[in-house]
């Protein structure tokens, strides 16, 4: 396989998981499934480099090079469609005073990556760009000041960029520990979707027990971990939008109560299914 037609797949993959194309299994399947295209990306790379100049962890399923810190990373140079992106060498970061360097095991892939990598993101991207915000992964150095973590935790992170990569240098206030039974792939779908569906139901909504919520575009990635904090608040009501039958029977899965009621927007009917959500006044 071409490096470039693995690129393509990922962006495909990528847009699905974006969009909200919802299967029945949630979206952790999504994400995995995501995630299964990097590293089918990362063995087609890895097919192009001189033989005795790398070795493939199976484990990990990613390149590491002998004899020099050197690893693999997606990057862009110029604005545009998928085909912008590279496959290509860069130096591995060693970690300042109060970093950690993450053997990066997963990627999240979000739409502001596809923002940014075709210039239409809400601040500049300067370029060249290595996209990817959110990572989970294994602590492979830890700086000097470095007090809270050791070598081999397992950790996640949201982060500016850099995450489309082998390895990563980050402060080790952004870390969070990866429980136990909990895989990388479902690690990395959490700080984005969720910090954003926490704030927005907590935070700004200040959503409170027995009251009622809507939740629109409920089969995407904030969407469904909306629902499911939603109940885990105890809202009294839960009420769904999603754009087609599929989706809005996701959205069943995910936590909706059994006296909510699911809507496929714009049709202006309900959904077969009996779960739900209402929108409440903001309060002063």
């Amino acid at each position: 396989m071409l490096v470039d037609d693995a690129l393509l797949e990922v962006e495909m993959a990528a847009r699905k998981l974006l969009q909200g194309a919802a299967s029945e299994k949630g979206l952790h399947d999504n994400v995995r499934a995501v995630a299964g295209e990097l590293s089918r990306l990362q063995r087609a790379g890895g097919k192009s480099l001189e033989a005795g100049n790398c070795r493939k962890d199976s484990g990990s399923r990613t390149i590491h090079f002998i004899g020099g810190k050197r690893m693999k990373v997606i990057k862009f140079e110029q604005f545009g469609g998928p085909e912008v992106l590279q496959w290509t060498d860069a130096e591995t970061p060693e970690p300042a005073e109060n970093e950690v360097l993450i053997e990066i095991k997963a990627s999240g892939v979000n739409y502001a990556d596809t923002a940014r990598r075709e210039g239409q993101y809400v601040v500049p991207t300067k370029l060249p760009y290595v996209p990817g915000a959110e990572v989970a992964g294994v602590i492979a150095e830890t700086g000097s000041g470095v007090k809270r973590f050791q070598k081999g935790g397992r950790v996640v992170a949201l982060i500016e960029s850099n995450g489309y990569a082998e390895y990563v240098a980050v402060d080790e206030r952004v870390l969070t520990p990866v429980p136990d039974g909990v895989d990388f792939e479902q690690a990395v779908a959490l700080p984005l979707q969720g910090l954003s569906a926490y704030h927005i139901l907590k935070t700004m909504g200040r959503l409170e027990p027995g009251e009622s919520v809507l939740i629109h575009a409920a089969a995407g990635g904030v969407g469904q971990i909306a629902v499911q904090l939603a109940k885990l608040f105890g809202a009294g009501k839960i009420i769904a939008t999603a754009s087609t039958d599929e989706k809005t029977g996701a959205c069943q899965i995910d936590g909706c109560h059994p006296s909510g009621e699911l809507y496929r927007r714009g049709l202006g009917r309900k959904s077969q299914g009996d779960h739900g959500r209402q929108r409440r006044g903001r309060r002063p």
